[in-house]
């Protein structure tokens, strides 16, 4: 990494880390004391040596230094170059008049820069001259090279530079022992996937792959791709566990998709599979109101057994307009009364869509008495703050109220916390609330 505010060129070690990658800082390749040396590029030239491009300038900064500043050098700059010591530099292969098979034949080099300018050169020389000698060549490749999976990827990235991808190739690759090869072999299909008859084929074979790297390329192809279908394999790496860039990439992917997935969950909600905690993760992807449709239909299935039913109620009651509001209100009584968990939760959810997207739930004056009263504080709490926070409706609130302070023994050892009192007292509609214990100091 070329460090020019540090004057310096810095070395990462770079491992695999589940589905992504992480550095480990090893030392500086290169440092100076002089303030103008500003590395900002490096490449391998053709004989092996690192080649860097030194902006050579003493001021980095556009905003902080005057730009007439003398200082200011427009005219220099520097290249240098890094090689062994004790080993004679790379001679520089032929590539310009090289045949097709040369050019092939420099696919198979320990240099990066080789490789890269033998593909190149296979471009200019067309598909109709070079595939049937590409095919050839994979064909007379030494399977017990251990370097016999890379050899066939530089074959996959000539045909892919051509635009005619083997899928025999692909599907071979796909099977191979190393991971980097997998995943490597699905990046070539993200290009124009829809131009590939067997791509959901090979995106289906990677989604499944024990490797998290490979099932996140196939997540990036198959946003590339799109549909419904395509939505419906991505959700494949749906897992309770997955890292935070899988997550992401599949956060991603959900939201990019959405307008492709959501008719057909609509339709079914059981689209994504059995399993509903895969169709309650697409929901809050998408983030959208009219996204729940399908939520809601499994909810009024009656099919959602706890915990995926609370979490389907809080992405209701965070998503929902104030109607569907209203049933989640009194679903979370009817789950008090049924001695069921979750109502803190659920009740916040409907809290936070009465304070930022001012949409509230209309309520019964049974329910809400039924909530205040519950075993649980916390479901007092986030009752009588949703009650508050949406200043809602008189009569359900005075009724509470009353029915909560003509419960004996509340101001006992179990007392009423001040967060309690807070909620309420914000219902403007209330009278003075004489019935609430002292605050504790």
């Amino acid at each position: 990494m070329n460090d020019f505010r540090g004057n310096r060129i810095s070395v990462f070690k770079v491992d695999d880390s589940q589905s992504g990658f992480v550095s480990v800082k090893q030392p500086d390749l290169l440092t100076s004391t002089h303030g103008a040396f500003r590395p900002i590029d490096a490449q391998h030239g053709p004989d092996g040596a690192l080649y860097f491009a030194d902006w050579y300038n003493p001021i980095i900064q556009h905003g902080e230094v005057d730009f007439r500043d003398e200082r200011r050098d427009r005219q220099h700059g520097r290249i240098w170059r890094i090689a062994a010591k004790d080993r004679p530099l790379v001679e520089p292969p032929q590539i310009v008049e090289a045949s097709v098979e040369q050019l092939l034949d420099r696919l198979k080099s320990t240099e990066s820069w080789t490789r890269s300018q033998a593909k190149l050169y296979l471009k200019q020389k067309g598909e109709d001259a070079v595939i049937p000698a590409l095919q050839n060549w994979i064909r007379d490749l030494d399977t017990s090279d251990p370097d016999w999976n890379h050899h066939r990827l530089e074959a996959l990235w000539v045909m892919q530079f051509l635009r005619s991808v083997d899928n025999a190739l692909v599907s071979s690759l796909l099977e191979s022992d190393g991971f980097q090869a997998r995943a490597a072999t699905i990046r070539v299909l993200e290009e124009n996937p829809k131009q590939n008859e067997r791509a959901y084929e090979f995106f289906e074979k990677g989604i499944a792959d024990p490797y998290p790297c490979v099932r996140l390329e196939t997540l990036h192809a198959l946003r590339a791709l799109g549909g419904p279908h395509a939505a419906k394999v991505a959700m494949g790496a749906f897992s309770t566990s997955m890292d935070e860039t899988m997550e992401f990439a599949l956060w991603r992917t959900m939201t990019v998709l959405g307008d492709d997935w959501l008719p057909a969950a609509t339709e079914d909600p059981l689209f994504f599979g059995a399993d509903p905690k895969a169709l309650i993760y697409a929901v809050r992807s998408l983030d959208r109101a009219d996204g729940i449709a399908p939520l809601v239909s499994l909810w009024r299935s009656g099919d959602l057994k706890d915990p995926d039913a609370v979490d389907a109620l809080v992405l209701i009651g965070e998503l929902g307009q104030s109607e569907i509001l209203g049933d989640v209100l009194r679903a979370v009584a009817e789950r008090e009364r049924n001695g069921h968990g979750g109502s803190p939760r659920i009740l916040g959810a409907l809290g936070n869509a009465a304070t930022q997207r001012k949409q509230v739930p209309k309520v019964s004056a049974e329910d809400v008495a039924l909530l205040l009263r519950s075993e649980s504080n916390q479901t007092q709490i986030q009752m009588a703050t949703l009650a508050g926070d949406s200043n809602a409706d008189e009569l359900a609130s005075q009724a509470a109220v009353e029915g909560i302070g003509s419960n004996e023994g509340y101001c006992g050892e179990r007392g009423i916390e001040p967060t309690w009192k807070q909620g309420v007292s914000t219902v403007d509609s209330l009278p003075s609330p004489r019935w609430l214990c002292p605050i504790r100091p």
